[in-house]
């Protein structure tokens, strides 16, 4: 009965979230009885004689479609209408099977090929197919040209095998009339339409829950099933009550299965990304699909079978099309990625070297005097102890100047801070001048600075304080202003000056109080 083929087709969604309490709750117990109570049934099925078995076999069909329809109203997927198709495309089946088995004893004679119940029988198709098409495209609203690519070369692997084995036997015999020829070459053109359509929602991401894999299950089973019987028909050996019909059998309850399941209702969810990892199963199918076509040439001239080149050719050439696609695919999303990997790299280095240059800025902040750009008290605090420890290890004079400008509070009070600001970077730049490359120039604050002489220079500071004193004497300008200042200058050198660090800087702050002599400040 080829009309058993489609009844594989339903499956299960999902709304938002799958509570605990609906596992442990009616819908999370009565999915594994219906699956248990389906397998029992299927050895029954076997035990039993017609007319039983036939009516184990409608009443487990009818019970499915019953059980969706319950599935559906008590997890409440998002997307009803999908599942509310595949049921209605499942009772097709079962209304089928029901007027099969009861045609002979109502009206004496068996239905005659074809009949309305073919009609019946293929009505389900497009039912479960439109259906199955709502949960792909609610799973991937947009655009997965990867996963269509990969469920196309599944479709065209089928449709050669379909056609080779299946349709072009109805369409070459020339003892069936046109009407059983187009009946007989629709059912496998229709499971090749299911196949391509089940294969794309295999292919495409989304949530694969137990709802998915017993759904995904039916379909293996009923396209197996309807291509074991469409050769067992063409060959004469089919006689109900065979391996066949238990398949499609457990394939009914494995559907109803799958709509109450609780995860069915994130079947239906929005996948989260349209990208689906090119995994090692996947790569395994997609090379054997590649390679029907010169598989079932070499089987048929082996067989010593007429060999229907056109159809071979064409063949070939879509599947080397479709697999041209996804290479190109593949080519193009590592491009993209290494694109993206090669900005994330020029976005790190430059967030690196920034993080270097302000890390380099914050330790001259720390170390250096923000307005004058010389160094600060902790830095010259720092070198000034490691000269020390030098001096004393050899032996060799050190030097401290300590600098009070005279008359630059008048400055600050007549000018302006600004203008008193531009004097003390004017001082720096000055003192500098007057200073070798190894010696250190430091403000301590305000108006004091620091300078600290080892080496040759440190034995008698004297002609360095009188070049610094000269220096800070020439008239600073400032706008259209000619302010002069005095310097105040001590000086301590060691070890006389002291024998440590501390006393050393004392010592030239004390002889710096000693020199004071105020001055004028304005010229």
């Amino acid at each position: 009965m080829s009309g058993l083929e489609l009844q594989g087709a339903g499956g299960g969604e999902g709304r938002k979230k799958t509570p605990s309490t609906d596992i442990l709750g009616p819908a999370g117990v009565i999915w594994w009885l219906w699956l248990v109570l389906t397998i029992g049934v299927t050895g029954l099925y076997f035990a039993l004689s017609s007319p039983w078995s036939d009516l184990v076999y409608s009443t487990v069909g009818a019970l499915s479609v019953c059980l969706i329809v319950a599935g559906v109203r008590f997890i409440h997927p998002s997307k009803a209408v999908a599942w509310y198709l595949i049921a209605a495309g499942h009772a097709m089946t079962v209304l089928a099977d029901i007027v099969y088995y009861l045609y002979e004893p109502i009206l004496g004679s068996a239905p005659p090929y074809p009949s309305f119940i073919d009609a019946i029988y293929l009505a389900m198709y497009p039912l479960t197919v439109a259906g199955l098409l709502l949960l792909v495209r609610s799973r991937s609203p947009g655009r997965d040209r990867p996963a269509l690519v990969d469920a196309l070369i599944m479709a065209t692997a089928g449709a050669l095998l379909a056609w080779v084995f299946l349709i072009a036997p109805y369409a070459t015999d020339a003892a069936l009339k046109l009407p059983e020829k187009i009946v007989s070459m629709a059912y496998p053109c229709m499971d090749v339409l299911l196949l391509a359509v089940a294969a794309r929602l295999v292919a495409g991401a989304g949530f694969r829950g137990l709802s998915y894999r017993m759904l995904v299950s039916s379909f293996v089973l009923t396209l197996i099933a309807n291509a074991a019987y469409g050769a067992m028909i063409l060959a004469g050996s089919y006689n109900p009550g065979s391996l066949i019909d238990g398949l499609w059998l457990f394939a009914y309850g494995l559907v109803a299965a799958a709509a109450l399941h609780p995860s069915m209702r994130r079947l239906s969810d929005v996948a989260s990304t349209t990208y689906t990892k090119l995994t090692r199963g996947r790569l395994t199918a997609l090379a054997i699909a590649s390679l029907t076509a010169p598989a079932t040439l070499g089987i048929q001239a082996a067989m010593g079978q007429p060999i229907e080149a056109p159809v071979f050719v064409g063949s070939c050439v879509v599947l080397f099309m479709l697999v041209l696609m996804r290479t190109w695919g593949l080519v193009r999303e590592v491009e993209t990625k290494a694109n993206h990997l090669e900005k994330q790299g020029h976005a790190l280095a430059s967030s690196l070297d920034q993080r270097d240059a302000l890390e380099n800025q914050l330790k001259h902040l720390a170390f250096h005097d923000a307005l004058t750009g010389v160094a600060n008290r902790a830095l010259f605090d720092d070198r000034l102890q490691h000269a020390v420890a030098r001096s004393n290890r050899s032996k060799e004079s050190l030097a401290i100047l300590f600098l009070d400008l005279d008359g630059f509070k008048s400055v600050n009070d007549e000018l302006g801070h600004a203008a008193g600001d531009a004097v003390l970077v004017e001082v720096a730049r000055r003192l500098q001048r007057c200073l070798r490359s190894t010696d250190t120039l430091a403000r301590f604050g305000g108006d004091e600075f620091a300078i600290l002489i080892e080496g040759d220079g440190a034995g008698d500071p004297t002609a360095g304080k009188l070049r610094m004193e000269m220096a800070i004497g020439e008239p600073f300008v400032v706008g259209p202003e000619a302010v002069q200042i005095g310097a105040s200058i001590g000086i301590a050198v060691s070890p006389s000056g002291g024998t440590d660090a501390v006393e050393l800087l004392a010592a030239a702050d004390a002889a710096m109080y000693e020199a004071k002599d105020p001055r004028r400040t304005r010229v």
